[in-house]
């Protein structure tokens, strides 16, 4: 078995050396790492319109690390890419990743059309970013469907619009493919999705997902290609994802090959073997659920990694009597160290002649496995991508914390007011913010924290003749707002309008338990803050008569 094993991975090897060869071109724009799917762009041979991006990134993101530079190369994919990899606290995953989601969808917003470049690194990192966090809001979503009541086409068609948008960036000429309006269309409604989304945050619910396993740019295109010369004979009409590895998978089959084939996820990945029994049941729910639906449709199968076989044969045992036709492809095949483990109660074991129908691209990025009782390797490690992740982020110390320090010692004289908007409107805002923050300085039984509109600490200068904020370079602006909501007995947000940092703080205030005072422009904007108590609703229009009789 182990001499025929090897010689299939000889087989495939030389499959994947050939469709590197076809596929070149790609792979020595972007420099792709085999082990993490970093990318990198040697410094010196960045353009004027990189470099631009890079400054306008860089600054944005100061706080945090986006590239690092290394060995005169820029790489993508570290603290911000990784950010749910940095904390196991639900409320902080969440803040970072919508904050940091947000924040790119605001840097492709201020793009011009002649900005949208082809082959420009720092734009396709953003792409690249943007992505992988919408496949984790989807996944986020998949799993609390109940509790977020969302409808899925909706989050469904975003996570696909942001994985085609990449591909098809780092594959060609965008004017060509995606279109500057078509990009503007998908951030207006990205960033208004991250307020659905906030606005049904439930800090009770489990971790998101922080990392995803097969996450490398180069083998899902390299995946795709070969896939394409390997086609069933029949047209697919469902394609079925494999939750978590392979939620991405079925999206770009859709996209470069089966344009009218229905997406499905399943989750069945689980390696315990207290929850295959359940694993199996969802599936054969699933069948029986779509019985008479099955039984016209083709149907392909994918999934990152086949390591044990155990998913594989969950699926396919579920599904092979009721689909008229079952196929299936997966990115990674096992080890031939891993036989042991596929021979195992329950598991797939190994089918070397099934194995080569499966599309797969090349060998697993997993350790071998010690013994045939556990998946873990010697060194007690598993994953080998995810090891490789993890050093490239230690280079490095990371910068994110959101974490409240200590209780400030507060003087009881006073009641402390924090004062929050977003920047974007001061320009225009000034004059009732100004309003709201001379309101309360002029009372000795007030005390606002981190006065930045009129104090000591004021952050607001004239320019261009309009009052606007300037940000601290190196601030991490959010993490002093927590800890100032931490310190704070009243939080004030001023919100004319939606606002991803304005729906963050409200949802940290709120867990704290703080008293809210929302300054609103339309009442209907404010729905997501109906359910909590201790808030008082100000519409902006009648800020002064209201204050005036406080």
């Amino acid at each position: 078995m182990k001499k025929d094993f090897i010689e299939f991975t000889n087989q495939i090897k030389k499959e994947f050396d050939s469709t590197v060869a076809e596929n070149k071109e790609v792979i020595g724009k972007y420099n792709f790492e085999v082990k993490t799917g970093i990318s990198s762009k040697v410094i010196t041979k960045l353009t004027p319109s990189e470099q631009k991006l890079l400054k306008e990134v860089e600054s944005r993101f100061s706080y945090a690390h986006y590239f690092i530079r290394e060995n005169g190369k820029l790489k993508n994919r570290n603290e911000i890419y990784y950010s749910t990899l940095l904390d196991d606290s639900r409320s902080s995953q969440v803040i970072n990743l919508c904050m940091f989601l947000d924040t790119n969808l605001a840097i492709l917003q201020g793009l011009q059309s002649s900005d949208f470049l082809g082959d420009n690194f720092i734009l396709a990192s953003i792409l690249d970013d943007i992505r992988f966090k919408f496949i984790i809001l989807f996944e986020d979503i998949l799993e609390n469907i109940s509790e977020f009541t969302f409808d899925i086409k909706e989050i469904e068609s975003l996570t696909g619009c942001a994985i085609s948008n990449y591909y098809n960036y780092i594959l060609g000429i965008p004017q060509f493919i995606i279109s500057h309006s078509q990009l503007m269309q998908f951030v207006n409604s990205a960033r208004k999705f991250i307020i659905n989304y906030l606005e049904k945050f439930n800090k009770d619910l489990k971790p998101l997902r922080n990392y995803k396993e097969a996450d490398i740019p180069l083998d899902n295109l390299l995946f795709i290609s070969k896939l394409k010369k390997n086609l069933p004979p029949d047209e697919i009409h469902w394609i079925i994802g494999i939750r978590f590895g392979g939620i991405e998978l079925p999206f770009l089959i859709k996209h470069f090959i089966y344009q009218q084939a229905e997406i499905k996820h399943l989750k069945i990945s689980n390696y315990s073997q207290t929850d295959q029994g359940s694993n199996l049941e969802s599936v054969q729910q699933f069948a029986s659920d779509n019985k008479t639906k099955l039984a016209t449709r083709n149907i392909l199968i994918v999934d990152d990694s086949i390591t044990t076989a155990r998913t594989a044969k969950i699926i396919i045992d579920a599904l092979k009597n009721n689909a008229k036709h079952l196929y299936f492809a997966c990115v990674y095949h096992p080890e031939a160290k891993r036989i042991p483990q596929m021979r195992m109660e329950g598991h797939g074991g190994v089918n070397i002649e099934e194995l080569k129908k499966c599309c797969v691209l090349r060998e697993a990025n997993y350790t071998a496995s010690a013994n045939m009782r556990d998946y873990l390797g010697r060194n007690k490690k598993f994953d080998l991508t995810k090891e490789s992740i993890k050093t490239h982020l230690a280079k490095n110390p990371v910068r994110i914390k959101f974490q409240p320090q200590e209780d400030a010692i507060k003087d009881s004289s006073t009641v402390k007011v924090f004062i929050a908007c977003d920047k974007v409107v001061i320009p225009d805002h000034f004059d009732p913010l100004s309003l709201l923050r001379n309101y309360f300085s002029s009372k000795k039984e007030y005390e606002i924290v981190d006065d930045w509109i009129g104090g000591e600490q004021k952050r607001v200068e004239v320019i261009d003749g309009k009052q606007q904020y300037t940000e601290i370079e190196g601030r991490n602006y959010l993490h002093e707002a927590i800890n100032d909501i931490h310190s704070s007995d009243i939080v004030i947000l001023y919100y004319p309008v939606h606002s991803v940092y304005l729906a963050l703080l409200f949802r940290i205030a709120e867990e704290k338990g703080k008293e809210i005072w929302v300054c609103y422009g339309k009442k209907e904007e404010t729905r997501g803050f109906d359910h909590y108590a201790n808030k008082k609703l100000i519409q902006i229009t009648r800020l002064n008569s209201t204050l005036s009789k406080l």
